[in-house]
């Protein structure tokens, strides 16, 4: 295997395979990056056993052959390297990179010991704007837990129904719905990793080709690919813990509303963040305390229809949730203190609609 390529695009593609390298694995080969040399093209492939990444550059070959080479040495040297041209070729199991005035060489293992993902023999098939994928994962995937016994808690549920593509995600304290009218007909529900999406976001395509099989989904860009393995589901009853009703409302700017949460929550108190609401026709009010901090009391801008409660709240969860919202204002519907509370934009796209939950925190 031999041939030239320009840095720049070496180290682009690169970076976007590297984003499969584990950062800690048993399996020392999937540290390695898979190099294949065929027909004046360079195919470079990582994986981390959860999902794959593949991307094809133009190069100059002068032999084609393929071989694995640690991924993070590699690209630790080339990312470095200025803008030019380098050679590149496999002599004697190592892969020596030559620029006008330096030599390195790697070590290198064979291309017959890189696992490989099984293909996807059936499924569904269809092209869909990268940015409604993005934006879908974007509104939601903050809400998925971090970590959790249940796994399906830590992926962003896919489901295509119909027309309609819904993205949704939960950690069982907070819950994000983004939901956008297609002219796709599919009919699938998947749980992916959260991470899959940076692939995703760092290419430049207008669309991206998916195909979602049982176990595993791909998706196929101008010179790259992504293939991962979904999360075993069931994923959870959604649509259930959603209520139907309008309930208790309260409208509020959103700007000013974020305003005030930074400031209620430097008197709020790890792990809960408590904020307490206070709730009576006409108008709301925020109440945190700290012990070691002091307290704070503000009443918000708007104008609540409904009757006189108290709930406990997380500020850290609105916070993060409210920051998700484009409107001028946020909605919230109340239901009781017990109940989650719902969170609209109050304008949305025709096409398009945003709902967030938040389960409250019970006042002693």
């Amino acid at each position: 295997m031999k041939f030239t390529v320009a840095t720049q695009d070496f180290i682009r593609a690169l970076s976007d395979v590297s984003k499969a390298l584990p950062q800690r694995t048993t399996l020392p080969i999937v540290q390695n990056i898979l190099m294949e040399v065929k027909g004046g093209k360079l195919t470079l492939s990582a994986t981390n056993l959860d999902f794959s990444v593949k991307e094809t550059i133009l190069v100059d070959s002068k032999e084609e052959g393929s071989c694995t080479v640690p991924g993070k040495a590699l690209i630790n040297v080339v990312s470095v390297l200025p803008p030019s041209t380098l050679t590149v070729e496999y002599v004697s199991n190592t892969l020596r990179l030559v620029k006008e005035n330096g030599v390195y060489s790697l070590v290198t293992r064979s291309a017959e010991d890189f696992p490989r993902f099984k293909e996807i023999t059936s499924g569904q098939r269809f092209k869909v704007k990268r940015e409604f994928v993005l934006k879908g994962a974007d509104k939601v995937s903050f809400c998925a837990a971090r970590e959790d016994p249940r796994p399906f808690l830590t992926g962003v549920l896919w489901h295509m129904a119909g027309n309609e593509m819904r993205f949704v995600a939960s950690d069982s304290h907070k819950l994000g719905l983004w939901k956008k009218k297609l002219d796709i007909s599919a009919d699938f529900q998947a749980i992916l990793p959260r991470n899959v999406f940076d692939l995703v976001k760092s290419r430049d395509d207008e669309e991206v080709e998916v195909l979602s099989g049982s176990d595993i989904m791909a998706f196929y860009f101008s010179d790259a690919e992504l293939v991962t393995r979904l999360i075993e589901g069931p994923y959870a009853a959604y649509e259930e813990v959603i209520p139907k009703e309008e309930g208790y409302v309260f409208k509020t700017p959103t700007n000013e509303f974020i305003s005030t949460l930074r400031r209620i929550l430097v008197f709020t108190e790890k792990p809960t963040y408590l904020v307490k609401w206070h709730l009576t026709p006409g108008h709301v009010t925020l109440f945190a305390q700290s012990p070691e901090v002091g307290e704070a009391t503000e009443v918000l801008d708007g104008d609540y229809t409904g009757i006189e409660m108290d709930v406990g709240f997380n500020a850290q969860y609105l916070l993060e949730t409210v920051r998700h919202i484009d409107s001028d204002e946020i909605i919230f519907h109340f239901y009781s203190p017990l109940s989650a509370v719902v969170l609209n934009p109050s304008e949305t796209p025709e096409d398009e609609e945003l709902l967030y939950l938040i389960m409250p925190i019970k006042l002693e």
